[in-house]
C-alpha cells in the first residue's frame, strides 16, 4: 500500500510537472504569437506610411510637372503674342511707308 501510495504520488507529481511544462510552453507560444502579430502590425504600418510618402511624392512630382508644362505653355503663348504683335507692327510700318511713298509720288506728279 505504501509503495502504491508512493507510485501514485510520483505519478501525480510527474503529471503536475508535465502539466506545468505544457502551460509554460503554451504561455511561451502565446507570447511568441503576440510578438509576431505585433511585429507584423508594425511592418504593415511602416509599409502603409512608406506608401503614403511615395503617393505624396508622386503627387508633388505630377503637380510640379503640370506647373512646369503650364509655365512653358504660357511662355510659348507670350512669345507667339509678341511675335504676332511684331508682325502686325512691321506690316503697319510697311503700309505707312507705302502710303507715304504713294503720297509723295502723287504729290510729285501734281
Amino acid at each position: 500500500a505504501k509503495r502504491r501510495e508512493e507510485e501514485e504520488h510520483h505519478r501525480l507529481a510527474t503529471e503536475g510537472e508535465v502539466r506545468k511544462r505544457e502551460e509554460e510552453e503554451g504561455e511561451r507560444s502565446a507570447a511568441e504569437a503576440e510578438e509576431a502579430k505585433r511585429r507584423e502590425e508594425e511592418e504593415t504600418q511602416r509599409l502603409a506610411a512608406d506608401e503614403e510618402v511615395r503617393k505624396k511624392e508622386d503627387e508633388e512630382r505630377n503637380r510640379s510637372a503640370t506647373e512646369s508644362e503650364e509655365a512653358k505653355r504660357r511662355e510659348e503663348e507670350e512669345h507667339h503674342r509678341l511675335a504676332t504683335e511684331g508682325e502686325v507692327r512691321k506690316r503697319e510700318e510697311e503700309e505707312g511707308e507705302r502710303s507715304a511713298a504713294e503720297a509723295e509720288e502723287a504729290k510729285r506728279r501734281e
